[in-house]
């Protein structure tokens, strides 16, 4: 297997205030320590708490809601929605 040391980092899950320093050389190279990465979505940090990945999460929410909010109360496209789905509902009513 090959590893890609530029892309490879370690991160330790520390208690408290303590910062542990981590050197794992890989093929003479120092691989990088951070305090906090995302893999598959989650976003985990060095304190073990899920604080700032569910914050992430509540602020995409909040986005998503903020832009339904702004078709929503576009009457243009509000109407050409509703028209769409009008329309679509007659045809599956009239079995077409």
């Amino acid at each position: 297997m090959i590893v890609n040391v530029g892309q490879t980092k370690v991160m330790v899950f520390e208690r408290g205030e303590s910062v542990i320093e981590c050197n794992i050389p890989m093929e003479g190279e120092k691989v990088e320590q951070v305090k906090e990465f995302v893999y598959l979505g989650d976003l985990f940090t060095n304190d073990g708490t899920y604080d700032r990945d569910i914050e992430k999460r509540v602020n995409a929410g909040n986005k998503e809601i903020g832009t339904l909010l702004a078709v929503k109360n576009n009457k243009a496209i509000l109407s050409k929605v509703i028209a769409s789905h009008c329309k679509h509902a007659w045809l599956f009513i009239m079995g077409f």
